[in-house]
C-alpha cells in the first residue's frame, strides 16, 4: 500500500530535492514523483506539460529539472508543483541532465547526438559534435556563437 497519491508507477531517475525529498521521473505515466523519506508519495502530471520525463536534477534555482523526451522541451519543476517547459533550437528527445558548475543545466539530445545547455532563464545552447564519436577524444562545439571554451574530453 502506497500513502499519498498512489504508486510511484515507472521509476527512472532520482535524484534529492532542495526540499530534503527525493524526486523521481515515471516515464511510463508521464508524471515526476516526490518521496519523503518517511515513505509519503506525491505524484505531479503538470497537464500536457510533463510528456514522457527521464533525466531529472536540482537546479541552482531550487527547482527541480526534467527532460521530457516524448515533446522535446526541458521541463521545471517547482517544490510546489508547478510545472513550465522550455523548447529551443536543437532540443531533440533529451534524455539526461545535471547542473553544471556554471549555473546552467546541461542535457543530452537523443534525437540529435548533442548535448545542450539551458540557463534558469530559459536560454538554449545546442553543441554538436565536430568529429565521429570515438575512443579519442572529441571535441564539441556550439551549432552557432562562439566556441566552447575548453575540449569535452571524453574518457577511455
Amino acid at each position: 500500500m502506497w500513502p499519498g497519491s498512489g504508486p510511484p508507477g515507472e521509476p527512472w531517475e532520482i535524484t534529492a530535492g532542495p526540499d530534503g525529498a527525493l524526486w523521481f521521473t515515471n516515464p511510463g505515466n508521464y508524471t515526476i514523483g516526490r518521496i519523503t523519506t518517511s515513505g509519503q508519495v506525491t505524484n505531479y502530471t503538470g497537464g500536457a506539460g510533463i510528456s514522457e520525463p527521464y533525466g531529472i536534477t536540482a537546479g541552482p534555482d531550487g527547482a527541480l529539472w526534467f527532460t521530457n523526451l516524448a515533446n522535446d522541451t526541458i521541463g521545471r519543476i517547482t517544490t510546489s508543483g508547478t510545472v513550465t517547459n522550455y523548447s529551443g533550437t536543437g532540443i531533440s528527445e533529451p534524455w539526461q541532465i545535471t547542473a553544471g558548475r556554471d549555473g546552467a543545466l546541461w542535457f543530452t539530445n537523443y534525437g540529435n547526438n548533442s548535448i545542450g545547455r539551458i540557463t534558469t532563464g530559459g536560454t538554449v545552447t545546442n553543441y554538436t559534435p565536430l568529429l565521429p564519436l570515438s575512443a579519442s577524444s572529441t571535441r564539441l562545439y556550439p551549432s552557432s556563437g562562439p566556441r566552447f571554451p575548453t575540449p569535452v574530453r571524453r574518457r577511455a
